[in-house]
């Protein structure tokens, strides 16, 4: 993950560098994006102190969206922020033996987010980018147990609200001199926590398409 942040930042740098020798091109915009978000769930997150015989069901993608706003300083430089939804999730661990039951686990993670975004244009209409920021993430996780299986004290209801890094690759083409279609790939790193009563840590990725209003 550090290369990929190390490559990302620089990209950012030579391509804002760049732009310090083109016209001014400032502008606000914002923009709306809906796309396919998973993440990878760890069967260790709803382990079952003594069982011997277990199945899991999962459920790790789902629909996300954002709402973000923009500014572009310069043809090759912009700093856009917003909000993020990243789904929800589940996992549910059903045992068997010695005793029968089940635990099963509901997440949400979304959080509001700040990023550097580096951009090259391609050609009249269409321009590649990269960005690189931070995310103030919250995520949940809300526990439900059936049969035999209880959280013996533990927490049902957990949550974990902190700061974690985000960064993307992306295109966009313009549809008019106000309105462009953007698709773009988006990775957020290390979300929740492990240890007593945690929501689990993962990664999430967000597959999304959207438009960008200029102003």
């Amino acid at each position: 993950m550090q290369k990929k942040v190390k490559k990302l930042l620089l990209m950012l740098t030579v391509m804002s560098a760049a732009g310090i020798a083109q016209p001014a091109a400032a502008q606000w915009y914002g923009g709306v994006s809906v796309g396919a978000t998973d993440t990878k769930i760890n069967n260790n997150d709803l382990a079952v102190p003594g069982s011997t015989a277990n199945s899991f069901t999962r459920n790790d993608s789902d629909t996300g969206y954002k709402l973000q706003a923009g500014y572009r300083i310069n043809p090759n430089f912009a700093v856009e922020g917003g909000y993020v939804d990243l789904g929800k999730y589940d996992l549910t661990n059903n045992v068997t033996a010695p005793f029968v039951g089940s635990v099963k686990g509901t997440g949400k993670a979304d959080g509001w987010n700040l990023v550097g975004v580096g951009i090259l244009p391609i050609g009249k209409d269409f321009s590649v980018f990269g960005k690189l920021g931070t995310i103030y993430s919250t995520t949940t996780v809300d526990l439900t147990t059936s049969g035999a299986v209880t959280l013996a004290g533990a927490s049902a209801n957990r949550k974990k609200s902190e700061w974690n890094v985000t960064y993307g690759l992306g295109l966009q083409y313009d549809l008019t001199k106000t309105i462009s279609l953007r698709g773009e790939w988006e990775r957020f790193d290390g979300l929740g926590n492990n240890g007593t009563n945690s929501t689990g840590e993962r990664d999430f990725n967000m597959y999304s398409v959207g438009l960008i209003f200029k102003f």
